[in-house]
C-alpha cells in the first residue's frame, strides 16, 4: 500500500487546535523536503515547532532566540551537553553574525588535522603564546615582523639569520623564494 493512498488503514493523523496543529503521516507537498512523510510535528500559527520525519531528519524551527538550559544537577566534571554524529559532519553557520564560544577552558582536539581559513585577519591575544610541533613552518608572501623586548633564538645544530645585502645576493634569495613559495603553495593545496 503507498503512503500517500488512503485506505481505512491509513496510518495518518491532522489534529487543529487554537494555536497550533499536530500531524503525524502526512506527506510533505512542497519545500526542501517535499515527498517525505511527517512521523510527528507541532507547529504554532506564527510558524514555530519542531518535527521529525520518516527519513530521519528533525527540524526545529524558532523566530527568535533558541535557549538551552542544562546541567543543573551536574557536577563540574561532568558533561552536560554531548551533540554525537555516529556518521557524517557537524555544521554550525552563522549567516548574517558572530560565533562565540566561551568557557573556562576551549579544548579543540583532531585526529588529522585543525584548520583556520579566513580571507582578512587571525589574531590570537593571550599571556603566553606557544607552538610545539615536529616540523614549523611560518610562509610571508610579503612581510614578517617579529618583536619583543627580548628575542631568543636558538638551534641545537645551527641557527641562521642572513640579510640581502647586495643586489646580486637579493636576486639570487628572490628567485628562490618565488621557487619556494610556489613549491609550498603547492603542498598545501594537496590537503
Amino acid at each position: 500500500m503507498a503512503l500517500d493512498k488512503q485506505e481505512k488503514d491509513t496510518q495518518e493523523y491532522y489534529g487543529n487546535y487554537p494555536n497550533f496543529r499536530v500531524a503525524s503521516g502526512i506527506k510533505i507537498p512542497d519545500g526542501d523536503l517535499k515527498g517525505e512523510y511527517v512521523d510527528y510535528s507541532v507547529t504554532t500559527d506564527n510558524l514555530q515547532g519542531m518535527a521529525w520525519y520518516k527519513n530521519g531528519q528533525h527540524k526545529l524551527v524558532v523566530n527568535n532566540c533558541s535557549y538551552e538550559f542544562v546541567g543543573e544537577d551536574n557536577e563540574e566534571k561532568d558533561m552536560s551537553k554531548i551533540i554525537l554524529a555516529k556518521n557524517g559532519n557537524i555544521k554550525i553557520e552563522c549567516k548574517n553574525g558572530d560565533i562565540e564560544f566561551e568557557a573556562a577552558n576551549i579544548h579543540l582536539k583532531a585526529t588529522e588535522e585543525i584548520k583556520f581559513t579566513t580571507p582578512d585577519k587571525i589574531n590570537f591575544e593571550s599571556s603566553v603564546f606557544s607552538v610545539k610541533a615536529t616540523n614549523a613552518n611560518v610562509l610571508a608572501r610579503h612581510q614578517l615582523t617579529m618583536c619583543g623586548q627580548f628575542v631568543d633564538m636558538a638551534g641545537a645544530t645551527s641557527c641562521n639569520v642572513d640579510t640581502m645585502d647586495t643586489k646580486g645576493r637579493a636576486t639570487y634569495a628572490s628567485n628562490i623564494m618565488t621557487v619556494l613559495n610556489n613549491k609550498i603553495l603547492e603542498f598545501f593545496k594537496s590537503f
